[in-house]
């Protein structure tokens, strides 16, 4: 089959779980004999030459195709997910020649990239892959909705999402999610794992005391970096490590590090040590060094992190808000808390921390074997095959009706409108929007 990805990022980038989820899967389909292509609908990679890693094609965005659409959607300005997204959108939909060419189309629900598919009458195949929608992020990152554009987009979303042909969600809770809010049938295709069928089992008895945690994730309100700090208020025992880049804070207009620091003295550099961003092999590391990993999110989509971890045979505690959740049986494969809630969260910490060694071993090996189960290569790249080999016999497409295509529409007769420089400005503010999840 010949298989079109629009993404907003790929290889050899690394960091984000788009890229980690993709890489995994893509090179997988090309050994099996698929011709696999990416549009990389990236501010930052304008004009870059196309590339090959692992046998799939990647294209970087072009100018061109962006100035095409600068002017499209200036009834839109002030309103920043839209103004800003929908130009990337439909650069890349322009650019990979409308898929007509393609079986099918995936493409993801992050940063707009499905709206052009859904909104034109004539079109491939299309599946949406949810990886954390605008809409999601905008109501998480600011603790509800509280602006006019993350509202008119998540309505925008709800509906849009019912002209697809299919949805894709990597987790049980983030499937239900969508099914609530779209009243669609979800498919749960959960990430590929890295755990190799023959890997040995067996982990070494680890001589430490265990207090030593790890978090990975950008530092955020959504990640759970503020329920965590209260929850360390009642360990003082404990050491935390948190990997991973700094954000804005809600509309505090400060970093979430100097946020996190002014309200928690207490334990910001005492319990809790920021390290900032370091790349995928030092987090690989630290993953080895730590006696266990916290996912404490109030939300998460996935957190490939926790799996990650799991396939490392290292305790995790979990918050049950996480999509990783559905991987854990609690106290049995690892250790699950009541989300946003720091008296669970530290009642948990307090139980890692105390394990015997025969115990931690133990809960390593049903980690492992949890995520070999649930996230194996093989049995993820048939459910892949056959819903993609589903829709692209079935011949008849959705279409979105008139209402949401006019949501979305390019309208080229306000060009004129556009003053200059308007793509630096969308570049910009694109990457800053992006960057911030």
């Amino acid at each position: 089959m010949k298989l079109l990805y629009i993404l907003s990022e790929y290889l050899p980038d690394s960091g984000g779980g788009i890229i980690t989820h993709y890489s995994r899967i893509l090179p997988r389909l090309v050994e099996r004999g698929h011709c696999v292509k990416v549009i990389l609908a990236s501010a930052g990679k304008l004009d870059q030459p196309a590339y090959v890693v692992d046998g799939v094609h990647v294209e970087p965005l072009k100018s061109r195709f962006l100035e095409k659409y600068k002017g499209c959607f200036d009834r839109w300005a002030g309103l920043d997910i839209f103004y800003y997204m929908l130009p990337l959108a439909w650069a890349a939909w322009a650019q990979a020649q409308e898929g007509f060419d393609y079986d099918v189309v995936e493409a993801t629900d992050w940063a707009l990239l499905f709206a052009p598919w859904v909104a034109s009458p004539k079109r491939s195949p299309l599946v949406v892959s949810f990886h954390g929608s605008c809409g999601q992020v905008d109501w998480h990152v600011k603790g509800g909705g509280k602006g006019l554009d993350g509202d008119l987009v998540r309505l925008a979303e709800a509906v849009a999402m019912r002209s697809a042909d299919v949805l894709h969600a990597n987790s049980r809770a983030n499937a239900e999610f969508w099914t609530e809010k779209t009243g669609r049938e979800i498919s749960i295709i959960p990430p590929a794992s890295e755990v190799s069928e023959n890997a040995d089992s067996e982990f070494p008895t680890i001589e430490s005391q265990g207090t030593k945690g790890l978090v990975v994730g950008r530092l955020q309100n959504w990640k759970g970096a503020e329920v965590l700090c209260q929850a360390l208020r009642g360990t003082p025992e404990i050491q935390i490590e948190w990997v991973g880049g700094d954000t804005e804070w809600e509309e505090s207009k400060k970093t979430a590090s100097e946020h996190l620091a002014e309200k928690y003295p207490d334990v910001w550099g005492s319990s809790l040590f920021w390290l900032g961003r370091v790349d995928h092999t030092e987090v690989r590391q630290k993953i080895l060094e730590a006696d266990f990993l916290v996912a404490p999110s109030i939300w998460d989509v996935f957190n490939l992190t926790v799996a990650e971890a799991m396939e490392s045979g290292l305790p995790v505690v979990c918050s049950c808000a996480a999509g990783a959740e559905m991987l854990i049986i609690d106290g049995k494969s690892g250790f699950l808390f009541k989300s946003g809630n720091p008296e669970s969260l530290a009642e948990r910490l307090c139980e890692v921390a105390n394990l015997s060694a025969e115990r931690r071993k133990a809960i390593g090996r049903e980690a492992r074997e949890s995520v070999r189960q649930v996230m194996n290569p093989e049995t993820i790249l048939d459910m892949l095959e056959k819903s993609y080999q589903s829709i692209a016999n079935q011949g008849n497409y959705n279409t979105a009706d008139e209402w949401i295509q006019s949501v979305f529409a390019a309208e080229p007769e306000e060009s004129q409108k556009t003053p200059p420089g308007v793509i630096r400005r969308i570049t910009r503010k694109a990457g800053r929007i992006l960057s911030n999840v």
